[in-house]
């Protein structure tokens, strides 16, 4: 990353594999709120999730090669450099630590806040950054009185002032709605290695629609998610 940079956004996943669902509205929320880089960061699997075929090193060059798509998009690995168990709230702790003069944005997809009140000691993230709130579709979703309180006197319209303080707001931006998921590339992946010539053809063609063209030449050199069926 540019240590140049005055602010950075972050948005953590799984990322098995990375794919414009992720990269879009992402990019969309930076080019709101003027984030200079854009941070995908690959969380902790807890030992007991499985990832069949894809593990750390291959979602880490996955994402690696998913940030060729932005010159403002890079790698972030304060997570998986953690010890066990990973919380969001001590993962940005510690981003705050290593940017101690740097405005940090937390991006999360609409649906991830409206269960914020399930994550560990949740009131305590806006302590090290803010929290920038995804919004693909409307959502009638009612926010628990606890998170609805929390969040009045930390909500923020985007301007020039809110956005130059390090942490402690909350804003919500519009971005676009991307109709793919991991689950679904990883079954076309699985389809493509056992299709004939004429349909693998028709399942390529729709997998780099759905992702970065090298990272598809990654999934292949490296034989990922040939059995996934799930």
């Amino acid at each position: 990353m540019n240590d140049n940079a005055t602010s950075i956004a972050i948005l953590g996943g799984t990322f098995n594999p990375p794919h414009f669902g992720h990269i879009e509205p992402a990019l969309a929320a930076i080019d709101s709120i003027g984030a200079d880089k854009l941070g995908l960061m690959p969380c902790k699997v807890p030992p007991h999730k499985s990832l069949k075929e894809a593990n750390e090193t291959h979602r880490i060059e996955m994402t690696r090669l998913a940030c060729q798509v932005d010159r403002r998009m890079y790698v972030e690995l304060c997570e998986l450099s953690m010890p066990a168990p990973s919380y969001s709230v001590k993962t940005l702790q510690a981003l705050r630590q290593n940017h101690p003069d740097k405005t940090i944005f937390f991006l999360m997809g609409e649906d991830s806040f409206y269960q914020l009140s399930s994550w560990y000691n949740w009131q305590a993230l806006t302590d090290f950054c803010h929290l920038v709130v995804m919004r693909r579709e409307m959502n009638n979703t009612v926010l628990p009185a606890q998170q609805t309180a929390w969040m009045s006197p930390r909500k923020a319209e985007i301007h020039p002032k809110t956005l130059r303080a390090l942490a402690g707001n909350i804003f919500f931006v519009e971005t676009p709605y991307y109709s793919v998921s991991s689950t679904q590339i990883r079954q076309a992946v699985a389809d493509y290695v056992t299709a004939d010539s004429a349909a693998a053809t028709h399942i390529e063609q729709q997998i780099i629609k759905w992702l970065p063209e090298p990272v598809f030449n990654y999934i292949k050199a490296n034989r990922l998610y040939h059995s996934v069926t799930s």
